[in-house]
């Protein structure tokens, strides 16, 4: 799980940005939580590339100041 430090951020909108931009699928909470913690897990056999590539949306969304 990937909890929100900053206030500000929202963890919906990760989740949002994550399917609609780079298609890649995160597991919103809902309540309370929607916009503080994002749970990151898997379905099926992932590699590491596919990691490699959620690492790399993160990173951008931090440089584009979402995350």
């Amino acid at each position: 799980a990937l909890e929100m430090a900053d206030p500000d951020k929202s963890a919906y909108r990760i989740f949002e940005v994550l399917k609609d931009e780079y298609d890649i699928f995160v597991c919103p909470n809902g309540g309370e939580l929607r916009d503080r913690v994002l749970r990151i897990g898997h379905m099926g056999a992932l590699t590491e590339a596919d990691y490699d590539t959620l690492f790399a949306a993160l990173h951008d969304l931090s440089e584009r100041g979402i995350l």
